[in-house]
């Protein structure tokens, strides 16, 4: 009730109106929020739903924002059983890692690699693996 209750302020809320220094506040950082959320609590349709939004909307110039949505994205993908997806997202969230530098987002992407433990034997998983050891080996 309260997220929709959020979502429905945010949508009328006047930008020209608004202090500077909430400004940041969009819809792309509360579907953010919400993914977090709904990942902590095993929603993962909602959390996936969430997160591609906040991920649409955030920019491509808030790399670290990307590069932690898109190994949550990843990290529920495992936990929903769409072990390939995962892992495609995970190789794109590692990449977007390695650009900057971010313990949060290493860290996110050191997450990502336990999460995908159950499925340590598939072929995608070993071979993200040695994607992150080669490209991000702080994730390790």
């Amino acid at each position: 009730m309260a997220l929709r209750t959020s979502e429905m302020h945010l949508s009328r809320r006047d930008e020209s109106d608004q202090p500077d220094w909430i400004s940041y506040f969009t819809p792309a950082y509360l579907a953010d929020e919400v993914a977090h959320c709904m990942f902590d609590l095993g929603a993962h349709d909602t959390a996936q739903r969430e997160i591609r939004q906040a991920v649409d909307g955030v920019g491509n110039g808030r790399v670290r924002r990307l590069a932690i949505d898109t190994a949550l994205l990843a990290s529920s993908l495992a936990a929903s059983g769409d072990v390939e997806e995962a892992c495609a997202r995970g190789r794109d969230a590692v990449d977007l890692a390695a650009g900057i530098t971010s313990a949060r987002a290493v860290q996110r992407v050191a997450q990502l690699r336990v999460d995908v433990i159950p499925y340590e034997d598939s072929r995608s998983v070993i071979e993200l693996v040695d994607y992150i050891r080669v490209t991000l080996p702080l994730a390790l």
